[in-house]
C-alpha cells in the first residue's frame, strides 16, 4: 500500500473546532466518560468538564453557560456554583494543572498552549 497523501489528522481535527466555534462559538469534546469545552477563554472565562453525564446532557448544560457568560449574567470565576439557572445546581471546583493536560487535548490544540483555566462543573443529586 502506497501513501499518497498525508492527512494530518490533529490539524482536521483542528479546522472542526474552528468550524463549531464560528458557527456556535463554543465546542464540546465528548471523551468517554465525560465532556468539556473548548472555547470559553474566548469570551473570558475558564473553560469547564463535566463527568458521568452523556452528551446530550452535557451540550445542553454547556451551551446554556455559554450563553449566560455571554451575555454577561453569569461570571464564572466568581461563582462557586449556579444556583439561578439549573436545579439542582452545579458546583464549580478548580481543576488542577495536572488534570488539565490528561484531559483537554483538543484544547490545548486549539489554544496552541496549556494557557487556560478549566472548572470541573459536578452535579450533586442526593
Amino acid at each position: 500500500m502506497e501513501l499518497k497523501v498525508f492527512e494530518d489528522g490533529i490539524q482536521s481535527h483542528n479546522q472542526v473546532i474552528h468550524r463549531a466555534l464560528l458557527k456556535n462559538g463554543l465546542y464540546v469534546m465528548h471523551e468517554k466518560g465525560y465532556s468539556y469545552t473548548v472555547g470559553m477563554k474566548n469570551i473570558g472565562s475558564p473553560d469547564l468538564i463535566l463527568f458521568g453525564q452523556s452528551s446530550e446532557i452535557a451540550d445542553e448544560m454547556f451551551q446554556v453557560i455559554f450563553q449566560a457568560v455571554q451575555m454577561g449574567l453569569l461570571i464564572l470565576d466568581q461563582v462557586k456554583s449556579i444556583d439561578h439557572i439549573f436545579e439542582p445546581q452545579p458546583q464549580l471546583k478548580h481543576f488542577s494543572d495536572m488534570e488539565k493536560r490528561r484531559h483537554f487535548f483538543a484544547a490545548r490544540t486549539y489554544y496552541g498552549s496549556w494557557d487556560f483555566n478549566v472548572l470541573n462543573v459536578s452535579m450533586d443529586f442526593h
